[in-house]
């Protein structure tokens, strides 16, 4: 059965403020993988793109990590959106994925489909 066929949840998910995942003393280059899970059920038809919203929220706060866009090792998806995110950034996160296979792809919501990657090592 492939990841394309298995629908994870059925209800809907729920947002997460990244900044209300974690009380950290920030100890040197400490490194946090937080999981971007697909806000809503997907269907990507072949060779197609689309820009989707994850339940992933900055919240208006001064966070102190720089912060980077992954790929998730199992998405059968590729991202395009993968890099880093500014330290001025608020709101959701939304990513641009590509179906480069010739077959139609649905993925249900809660789904991984990237990281956000957050590090003490910044160049401030």
């Amino acid at each position: 059965m492939s990841i394309d066929e298995v629908c994870f949840q059925s209800e809907a998910i729920e947002d997460y403020v990244l900044q209300d995942l974690f009380q950290i003393k920030k100890p040197h280059l400490l490194d946090l993988r937080v999981k971007l899970l697909l806000k809503e059920d997907i269907a990507i038809s072949p060779y197609e793109n689309k820009f989707v919203k994850t339940a992933c929220v900055i919240a208006n706060s001064d966070l102190d990590f720089s912060m980077c866009i992954v790929r998730h090792e199992q998405c059968p998806l590729t991202l395009l959106t993968d890099g880093c995110v500014s330290e001025h950034f608020t709101g959701r996160i939304w990513i641009k994925l590509a179906n480069n296979t010739p077959k139609l792809l649905r993925l249900c919501s809660g789904t991984e489909v990237g990281y956000v990657l957050l590090n003490t090592f910044s160049l401030k």
